[in-house]
């Protein structure tokens, strides 16, 4: 795995070099500012798999040099860690919306390192196979009202708004917000349905200015509240709120819907609603607790959206069991997993990812 690694101060590099270069697994180069990582990358014979950036550097930071890498072709998805001091929430967000992978704060622990850079090299080759499986002229296709789209990050592509975050470093972002006891945030996530809507198919590009469109609706009507946003797919977007809601939920959501049927894109759209949700706090003290609260975020909007289809006389607990989304089957796989991973002592591993398969397959 080729790394690159940029940091101003030399006890850092030397102290990366020291743990990173003796297993073999790594090849390593190390800068100390970012216009030796542009000229790095300029004279190199092949592609950097990983980088590992510092934040606070002379002249250009590491936030702008990872939209400085991000533009250039052939990076536009390698993964990048910032390794950094900074805790202040401000930093993550700009960090990830940026275009970050993760986000280790120093001092940093080597063995969580090791498994933090597997997972995001992992998580590159996971959303390169959808996208290579997948069709960008295909339809978004309907059914019973709820989309479903198999790439959510393909669908961002066509969306121009500030403050998004990609869908798999999403969960990174969380996950290290959540070790921040100081945060004081909360999530809340909207669903575009329609309830009364049968099967029928939109194209990506419209389907994107809708989800476009939906965003700038929700910022209009929470101004200074929504600190980032990430879309989960099959309509479902993901709001991280610094403060609370202005208004009671039910008065937010109504006004979403008022300013979004006022827009010229819902002539295409004319019987679609976007569904609130409930504001739930973060308050996790582990990786599983973030992801059982991801599930629950989603379980709140889901449920409001059963609740239109005329479906009062079904047991709402188990018909909501029944229709768990996509979103939260993956999560509950993935906190599964994490679980997994805690027991196993030797996560420095590369291979630690098979042990845990074969272990999952014995339960």
């Amino acid at each position: 795995m080729k790394i690159l690694a940029v940091d101003d101060d030399a006890s850092i590099r030397m102290l990366l070099e020291n743990a990173l270069t003796p297993s073999g697994n790594y090849d390593l180069t190390t800068v100390g500012s970012a216009k030796e990582v542009l000229e790095t990358i300029d004279c190199a014979n092949s592609t950097f798999d990983i980088f590992l950036i510092d934040i606070q550097m002379p002249d250009v930071d590491g936030i702008e040099l990872t939209k400085m890498i991000r533009q250039t072709p052939g990076y536009g998805h390698q993964p990048i860690l910032m390794l950094t001091a900074v805790r202040e929430k401000a930093y993550l967000d700009r960090a990830f919306i940026s275009g970050a992978t993760d986000y280790i704060t120093k001092p940093f622990d080597f063995t969580d390192l090791y498994s933090r850079i597997f997972d995001a090299r992992k998580l590159t080759l996971e959303k390169a196979q959808l996208v290579d499986q997948s069709d960008i002229h295909q339809n978004i296709k309907w059914s019973l009202g709820i989309a479903k789209d198999k790439v959510p990050d393909q669908v961002l592509s066509g969306v121009d708004a500030d403050g998004l975050i990609a869908y798999g470093e999403f969960d990174n972002y969380l996950l290290e917000l959540a070790r921040r006891p100081q945060q004081n945030a909360s999530v809340i996530a909207l669903k575009i349905a329609a309830p009364i809507l049968g099967h029928v198919r939109v194209s990506l590009n419209e389907f994107s200015a809708m989800l476009r469109e939906v965003i700038l609706c929700v910022k209009a009507t929470l101004p200074d509240c929504v600190s980032s946003m990430c879309y989960r797919g099959n309509g479902t977007l993901f709001c991280v709120l610094d403060k609370k809601l202005n208004a009671p939920r039910d008065t937010v959501e109504n006004e979403i819907n008022a300013r979004f049927q006022e827009r010229p894109i819902n002539a295409k759209f004319p019987r679609m609603r976007i569904f609130l949700g409930d504001a739930i706090p973060l308050r996790a003290t582990s990786d599983t607790d973030v992801l059982d609260f991801l599930w629950s975020v989603i379980d709140s909007v889901e449920g409001r959206v059963v609740v239109k289809r005329d479906t009062a006389a079904i047991a709402r607990r188990l018909l909501r069991r029944s229709l768990l989304s996509e979103e939260q089957h993956r999560l509950e796989r993935k906190a599964y997993k994490s679980v997994l991973k805690d027991t196993l002592t030797d996560v420095n591993d590369d291979h630690w990812l098979q042990k845990l398969y074969s272990r999952a397959a014995e339960q």
